[in-house]
């Protein structure tokens, strides 16, 4: 299969991700405190951890919920819901990116002891409300999407979104470890800008595709 078609799920699947990654949540609020717990590793083993079990949903999905992906009824509502959702999410996160709020995170609960920041991620990332909506959305979209081009364009599609997880809470924790954590705000609304642009043009694309399989 050439790159042609598996660099646009892999690109534009990094970006939507980091969508994701950025939102201000549990687990963001678990990267800032371990980075200042135990350094700059904190973000790839959390990343880590939220990847192992973003893999388990991926391959439930895949192979569990194959004949029902397949079906045209299906495709319609994931393509258009997971559209809607994206332009919802792209427009809210302009209006955030120039608005004057600083970047304000929930913070987490605990450390989860001998767990360490894998399984924390693990934990983290399983009990946030969004990261449910995010798959059973947008998540099943572009899964749909990608499950066109067999096991290899479902590849390209969980690789491009874990690595935008692990690109995002990695600059993160590099930052608060070092101390300049001022630097997230400003690379944060940045983030915030690029994100937009990604998940509007992209629910504009699922919105149609949904449309034209009517």
């Amino acid at each position: 299969m050439s790159i042609e078609v598996l660099f646009p799920i892999f690109a534009t699947s990094w970006l939507v991700g980091l969508s994701g990654a950025v939102s201000p949540g549990p687990l963001l609020a678990y990267d800032i405190k371990e980075s200042l717990r135990i350094g700059p590793w904190a973000g790839p083993a959390i990343s880590l951890g939220h990847s192992i079990l973003e893999l388990g949903i991926v391959a439930l999905l895949y192979f569990g919920a194959a004949t029902i992906l397949n079906s045209t009824i299906a495709q319609i509502c994931v393509s258009i819901i997971g559209g809607v959702v994206l332009i919802i999410m792209g427009t809210m996160f302009m209006t955030n990116a120039f608005s004057d709020k600083q970047l304000t995170v929930s913070p987490a609960k605990s450390y989860f002891g001998k767990l360490g920041p894998i399984g924390g991620g693990i934990i983290v990332t399983i009990s946030n409300p969004y990261w449910t909506i995010w798959w059973i959305t947008v998540g099943l979209a572009y899964l749909i999407w990608a499950q066109e081009y067999g096991l290899v364009g479902v590849a390209s599609f969980y690789f491009g979104h874990i690595l935008a997880d692990f690109a995002w809470f990695s600059l993160v924790s590099v930052i608060v470890a070092s101390g300049r954590k001022f630097i997230v705000g400003k690379i944060y609304k940045f983030v915030l800008v690029l994100c937009s642009i990604g998940m509007g043009g992209m629910g504009i694309y699922f919105l149609i595709r949904g449309i034209n399989l009517i």
